[in-house]
Order: C-alpha cells, then sequence, then structure tokens
C-alpha cells in the first residue's frame, strides 16, 4: 500500500498528495449525455432519458462497439473530438464518484452511468503506460530508401524486432537496448507516435511514420516489463513553494493581506537569502502565505503534471534540477517562488 496523504488546503495545487511514495496513475476516457437541466445545455432531453442513452452506450461499448467513436458521436466534452480522452490522473482530481470508480477498475472496465453537474458520464478505464521498442531511418536520398526496405523487408519475413533495431536503427542508444525505447504515459491530447502506440495491440508492429526531422520510425509494442524502467516518461517532480498573497490575489483576505507592491518586495529579499544560502523550508515556514505548505515547510508533494489548473509557474518548476528553486513568480494566488526537491 502506498502512504497516501490527500490535502486540499494548497492555494497551488488541489489535491496533495504527501506520502513518501508517488501516488498511483490511472488513465480514463469518457462519455458525457447532457439534458436540459444542465446549465448551457443545448439539448430538451430530459434528465431521465439522458441516463438512459448513457446506459445503453455502456451496453455497446462492453459489447465491443469502439469507444472513441461513441464518445466522438454523443459526448458533449470538448474532448469528444478525441475520443473522450482525459489522460492519466493522481486520485482526487475527478468527481468523488468518477474518482471511486477509475481507482477500483481493472483496464478496459466500464462503468454504469454516473451522475455529474454537467450530466450523465460513462467511464472506461484504460492503460496508463505503453512500453514500445523503436527502429529508426533517418536522412534523405537513396540510402534513407534502401535502409527502409531493408527494415520493413526484415520484419515482414518475421525477424525479431529487436535483433532489427540492433542491426539497422540509426538511434544508437536504442538500438544498443535492443529497440527498447520508450514507456509512454498516456496523456489527454496525445499524437503521432504515442496515440498509436496506445491504439496498437500488444506485439503489434507500427509503421513506417515519417516524424520530421527524426525520419521513418516503427514501433512495436510489447509488454510493460519488456523495457527497462528507467526508459519510463516522468511526470512526477516533487515540489516545495514559498507564497505571498497580496490583497488582490486569488484566495487573500483583502484586508489583512499586504499590497501587490510590498508583497513582492518581501518576496525579492527571501529570494536573495536563498540565493545567500539560507534554508528553503525555514523560510517557507515563516513567510508561506500558503495554508497548505506553511506548517509543512512549504511541501507541496508529488504534483503530476496531468494535474488540471497548474499555473504555467508550477508547471514551470518541473523544468528545474532537483535542489534548485525559481525565480519570484507571480501566480494567481500572489508571488511564489518555487522549489523542486525530486
Amino acid at each position: 500500500m502506498l502512504a497516501l496523504l490527500l490535502l486540499a488546503g494548497s492555494l497551488l495545487v488541489a489535491p496533495q498528495h504527501l506520502g513518501v511514495e508517488r501516488p498511483p496513475l490511472a488513465a480514463a476516457r469518457r462519455i458525457v449525455i447532457d439534458h436540459a437541466g444542465v446549465p448551457g445545455a443545448k439539448t430538451t432531453r430530459t434528465k431521465e432519458a439522458a441516463r438512459e442513452l448513457a446506459a445503453e452506450l455502456a451496453l455497446r461499448v462492453r459489447g465491443g462497439t469502439d469507444f472513441a467513436r461513441i464518445a466522438a458521436e454523443f459526448s458533449a466534452t470538448p474532448e469528444a473530438r478525441g475520443g473522450g480522452e482525459i489522460g492519466t490522473l493522481v486520485p482526487g482530481v475527478l468527481a468523488p464518484a468518477l474518482d471511486a470508480f477509475l481507482f477500483a477498475a481493472r483496464d478496459g472496465e466500464v462503468s454504469d452511468p454516473l451522475e455529474l453537474t454537467t450530466g450523465w458520464c460513462v467511464l472506461q478505464r484504460v492503460p496508463a503506460h505503453a512500453a514500445v521498442l523503436r527502429i529508426q531511418v533517418t536522412g534523405d536520398g537513396p540510402r534513407r530508401a534502401q535502409r527502409a526496405q531493408e527494415v520493413a523487408a526484415r520484419l515482414r519475413v518475421g525477424h525479431a524486432f529487436g535483433l532489427v533495431a540492433r542491426e539497422l536503427s540509426d538511434d544508437p542508444d536504442s538500438a544498443a537496448r535492443d529497440g527498447q525505447f520508450a514507456i509512454y504515459e498516456r496523456g489527454a491530447n496525445d499524437t503521432l507516435l504515442k496515440r498509436l502506440a496506445f491504439e496498437a495491440e500488444v506485439g503489434a508492429v507500427i509503421g513506417p511514420v515519417d516524424v520530421p526531422p527524426y525520419g521513418l520510425n516503427w514501433l512495436q509494442r510489447v509488454p510493460l516489463e519488456a523495457v527497462d524502467p528507467a526508459l519510463r516518461e516522468e511526470r512526477f517532480a516533487r515540489l516545495s513553494a514559498i507564497l505571498f498573497p497580496f490583497d488582490t490575489a486569488v484566495g487573500a483576505d483583502p484586508l489583512r493581506a499586504p499590497t501587490e507592491i510590498a508583497a513582492r518586495n518581501t518576496a525579492d529579499l527571501v529570494f536573495e537569502a536563498l540565493e545567500a544560502g539560507a534554508d528553503f523550508a525555514r523560510l517557507a515556514r515563516e513567510h508561506s502565505g500558503d495554508p497548505g505548505g506553511r506548517e509543512l515547510s512549504g511541501d507541496l508533494g508529488w504534483v503530476h503534471r496531468g494535474t488540471p489548473n497548474l499555473s504555467d509557474a508550477v508547471r514551470g518548476a518541473f523544468l528545474l534540477r532537483p535542489g534548485a528553486h525559481s525565480t519570484v513568480q507571480r501566480v494567481p494566488a500572489g508571488w511564489v517562488i518555487l522549489k523542486r526537491d525530486a
């Protein structure tokens, strides 16, 4: 069992995942059927008719009808055209009923209609990760054409994908690993090779796919254990923050918070202290105005890139090297200095 603590008090990240281990992940796609009682809905469908339609669609998916096609035809959500994909999530992001189903379900399992304020939702859990081998052919002209023909011919007659990768791939790193390339994590807007990998069955070969400027690519989807775990796509970071709210910031008390200029001056002084080697946790305890972080020495916990509503500043902290802190940046909740802990 993962040690997992969920809090909702931070103005920068919600929910918070403060356990020692990373929180679990699950990927999903959804169909939402709206009705006349939903604000902004452009349908005269009754609530009960919407529930009945959602139940019918759930049965069709369980019977083998393509979920993505049904989502594109019926779902009243922005991601419907992409097959209803909502990507990979941590616990606490979805509504409680959806969250409970998703993290208890098996891959491929489809929910009964679940009631939301936006309509009736049918949720399907799908694999969150896809492991792939790759063969890459770069360059142009006769050499590229000849190498591509050789790759295709050897795969066609059944040569092992990893062996062909080792002998013919122009990517020296993955070639040395018998083609081991990546363990992708599913996203809401995956494109090109990544999307094709999740659409493929384990064992299937995809390609050639031309991805300028990276040349022609063949992928083979393989079991997760067939690829080195070190190649897993990493979308978590452990972050800390010192927040300096001001009177017009989101969540601030306008009668008690300083002006924006005064808050920035304090933030600049704290930043200078950090640059001089002061302890980040101590300064967070002394100065942070984030209710979900101050008592925890600024700790925001494990943050996943797929968490909705992250500010650009928080997303930018994923690019920091472990142990480094950011400059003073503006977020809706005030001025902030972020630190990447892991």
